[in-house]
């Protein structure tokens, strides 16, 4: 079962924090689709600071697995 208790900031586009006027829901799209996926809260054990750092750098990515259907994988890189 997933929690309810996260940061709103597992959820923000890397846009918000690096103040680049662009869609902002194509990225919380994306990541809402991973979690879909995998079943797991996105950056579950990553501190906030290092999410919006990591992020806001592309430094920082939720993991795709190898079994993903290719579809699937093209549609949530492509909102990242």
């Amino acid at each position: 079962m997933i929690s309810y208790e996260r940061s709103d900031k597992n959820y923000n586009p890397k846009e918000l924090w690096t103040n680049i006027t662009l869609v902002f829901a194509n990225r919380s799209f994306g990541v809402v689709l991973w979690e879909l996926l995998i079943h797991e809260i996105p950056y579950k054990d990553v501190d906030s600071s290092a999410i919006i750092w990591g992020v806001g750098s592309n430094s920082l990515q939720l993991p795709i697995p190898s079994t993903c259907p290719e579809g699937l994988k093209l549609l949530i890189t492509q909102c990242w």
